[in-house]
């Protein structure tokens, strides 16, 4: 029995220490008959069909009525996680770090997943929805360069320099100059990135493609540890502040500000309320592996550039097609 105590004690340190969060909605707040329309959809099926009946009971109990405020309700986690070949590479990944860059590799579809649960990821609404971000920025990100180039008086010998923060794979900045080859003689996209094999990935796929590097470079370090070598026309901070309160939020756009010119554009993307509602089943299951999302109201984005010293600059702003992604855009006051 004190061993049973000791093991309860450590999953409540393991699982609940991590997902705490307030001023947000959940899968909780989602109504019942929404809740049971999700349940049925065909990806949300696909989470509980490997599951043994006893924890594919727990996953219900806890989807549907109970949350997630017991060690009961969360043994079907134990159980896709255990293991050196677990049922759910993803939720495993993830439980051990929320932020692992090897989990977009299967959202983004560079990798194959091996299990029915984690094709219940990959066919949600919101990781659609990650792939449609991806789209609009490659769409959306071009005209809005070219304004500002205008704007500025920029001559074509000088580059408009965008800071890509929490770059990961770099596909969007990739994605814009395959698309837009004559960027990559305007435009200077700085990738940075703590992540090693995120950086590494990127390099390959620039390889690939040819594509000069004038417009695009990687760099492995946090943004605070950068040596400045010019400040930035624009910053990009995608998927960053999705799984982050508005406190922090504010505190990382501050801090960014150094790094940015007077009047320069910063690119926030947020995740908004429709996610949840689109993908109940989705939540709960981040959610148990501590990958929580700080869902943003329609005002929220806008509301959260101005406070940190920035001109929301609603006219440019977009959205992915599902409206899960926002993506605001602010303008550095002096």
């Amino acid at each position: 029995m004190v061993i049973l105590a000791e093991r309860t004690k450590r999953q409540k340190d393991e699982i609940f220490v991590p997902v705490k969060r307030t001023g947000t909605k959940n899968f909780m707040d989602v109504p019942y008959e929404r809740k049971l329309e999700d349940m049925a959809s065909g990806y949300a099926s696909l989470f509980i069909r490997d599951l043994e009946r006893g924890y594919r009971e727990d996953f219900i109990r806890a989807f549907l009525y109970e949350g997630i405020a017991s060690v009961e309700n969360l043994r079907w986690l134990d159980f896709v996680t255990k293991g050196s070949s677990p049922v759910s590479e993803i939720t495993s990944w993830v439980r051990e770090s929320p932020y692992n860059p090897r989990v977009f590799k299967k959202l983004y579809g560079l990798e194959d997943v091996k299990s029915v649960f984690d094709r219940g990821f990959v066919l949600s609404p919101g990781a659609h929805a990650i792939y449609l971000r991806l789209q609009s920025i490659i769409r959306e990100l071009p005209a809005i360069i070219l304004a500002e180039r205008k704007r500025l008086g920029l001559s074509s010998s000088q580059r408009y320099v965008i800071y890509n923060v929490g770059a990961a794979y770099a596909l969007d900045a990739i994605g814009i100059l395959l698309e837009n080859p004559e960027l990559q003689q305007l435009v200077s996209f700085v990738c940075i990135d703590p992540d090693e094999e995120s950086c590494n990935c990127a390099e390959k796929i620039i390889r690939e493609h040819n594509l000069d590097r004038r417009a695009i470079q990687v760099i492995v370090k946090k943004i605070e540890n950068v040596r400045l070598f010019a400040k930035a026309d624009a910053i990009m901070f995608i998927g960053m502040a999705c799984p982050m309160p508005n406190s922090i939020i504010q505190r990382s756009l501050k801090s960014m500000r150094y790094f940015l010119k007077e009047g320069g554009l910063f690119i926030l993307s947020t995740v908004q309320e429709k996610m949840l509602y689109d993908g109940p089943v989705l939540d709960l299951v981040m959610w148990s592996a501590g990958w929580t999302m700080f869902f943003k109201g329609d005002e929220e984005p806008g509301q959260l550039l101005e406070a940190s010293g920035y001109s929301h600059q609603k006219n440019l702003d977009w959205e992915d097609s599902l409206g899960h992604n926002r993506m605001s855009v602010g303008r550095l006051r002096a």
